[in-house]
């Protein structure tokens, strides 16, 4: 698939109970799998999130923007997300839980995300980032890292987990 600057997958808005299950997603301009919400997709902002997403055993290798910073897995303003034994490597950073937008519901965070099993190698800015820019509300709640296998890359100076704003 060419898919130029765009994600590759996205579940987005209010979308339940999606699998998102052993993909090869190689040397694509952006993230590879993004998981989001509070985009608009759903008028109602209490709806305005994909949850209960299962990501497990996809590979992604040199998933790297020109314009941005991102991720080979993005969970971006989701709730109740597992993501287990996937490989990410070689981009700049390997699984980031955040939330990139001003949230528009006050008892709206991300939450509820496992990640666990992961091989994260030779990503460039961190392996694992979790939490959000001090500038926004919201934040990260909730969530269980847990028997991650991360590898640095040789020659690479940084922070291999990056954790910020998280409860």
């Amino acid at each position: 698939i060419e898919c130029g600057l765009s994600e590759v997958i996205t579940v987005n808005g209010y979308a339940a109970k999606v699998d998102v299950i052993a993909n090869y997603i190689h040397d694509v301009q952006n993230i590879g799998i993004d998981i989001a919400g509070q985009y608009g997709a759903n008028s109602d902002p209490t709806k305005d999130y994909a949850r209960y997403v299962y990501v497990a055993g996809n590979r992604i290798d040199n998933a790297v923007s020109t314009i941005a910073v991102n991720a080979g897995i993005y969970i971006d303003g989701a709730k109740n997300v597992l993501i287990e034994r996937n490989s990410v490597t070689n981009s700049p950073i390997g699984i980031s839980i955040g939330e990139e937008n001003e949230i528009t519901n006050p008892d709206y965070h991300t939450e509820g995300i496992i990640v666990s099993s992961n091989l994260l190698a030779g990503n460039t800015m961190g392996n694992l980032r979790v939490g959000t820019s001090p500038a926004l509300s919201s934040s990260v709640f909730n969530s269980v890292i847990v028997n991650n296998t991360i590898i640095n890359k040789p020659g690479v100076q940084g922070a291999s987990i990056i954790l910020s704003k998280i409860s």
